[in-house]
């Protein structure tokens, strides 16, 4: 469809889609950076980082799978306030089986003793793992923030194997947030009815 912008009088071959439901009419991007509808400020994108996904993570990659054409890049404005997505909820039907692992675990994982990660991660596929903890000397302070780039780098752990143990980490984590919220919750109930 040809189409005139009243800005500068100029003509555009615009593409023109139709759809069976009620949808509200927009101009792609394409079509409105060439109209000069908007413009794009490169300059305030800046390379936060330029690492290599491929080499960081070879063993992934291989002639067929994992590649993107071109090299790929993130880039975040100076300012830019990160989003903080807000935290799910437990659906009501996983709720009896997580209050039970939860009770399996020790009340607070802040207070998990090195000795204490290590039995954890013994009872795991992971359990070959419990000697590297051990002597890293981690305790439940530092298990909770550890992340998969810090496990592959500090634990020089391959990826597969960094990812599983990330896996149980990710469950003490869940169920420790889910356990402080739901007291945090029923806490906060109660001093509200006492008012």
């Amino acid at each position: 469809m040809r189409v005139t912008n009243p800005r500068n009088n100029k003509r555009y071959s615009v593409p023109f889609l139709v759809f069976d439901d009620e949808r509200q009419p927009i101009l792609g991007y394409q079509t409105s950076v060439q109209m000069n509808l908007i413009q794009v400020q490169r300059d305030n994108f800046d390379v936060v980082a330029a690492r290599s996904t491929q080499d960081a993570f070879a063993e992934v990659y291989d002639k067929k799978l994992g590649k993107l054409p071109g090299t790929q890049h993130r880039n975040v404005r100076a300012g830019a306030i990160p989003v903080v997505m807000a935290n799910r909820r437990v659906p009501i039907a996983v709720r009896p089986k997580l209050k039970m692992k939860l009770e399996r675990l020790k009340e607070n994982p802040l207070e998990w003793s090195v000795d204490d990660v290590a039995r954890f991660i013994e009872n795991t596929e992971c359990a070959h793992m419990s000697r590297i903890l051990r002597e890293q000397e981690i305790d439940g302070q530092a298990l909770l923030l550890l992340n998969l780039p810090t496990v592959q780098e500090h634990l020089e752990l391959k990826l597969g194997p960094a990812v599983k143990l990330c896996h149980h980490i990710e469950r003490v984590k869940v169920a420790f947030f889910t356990q402080s919220s739901d007291v945090a919750g029923s806490a906060r109930a109660s001093a509200n009815r006492t008012m």
